[in-house]
């Protein structure tokens, strides 16, 4: 069995996720993942 790792997504993903976020239509732009982001990762405990 393959390992799988998973890592903390970052504000340099943003043009990645928004282009498979659209994939899945959940239309997004990459600005819009970017603020998304810095909301959620500031929001981190």
């Amino acid at each position: 069995m393959q390992e799988v790792f998973i890592r903390v997504a970052n504000s340099e993903n943003a043009a990645a996720i928004a282009l498979l976020s659209n994939e899945l239509g959940y239309p997004a732009s990459a600005e819009a993942i970017r603020e998304w982001l810095a909301r959620l990762l500031n929001s981190r405990t």
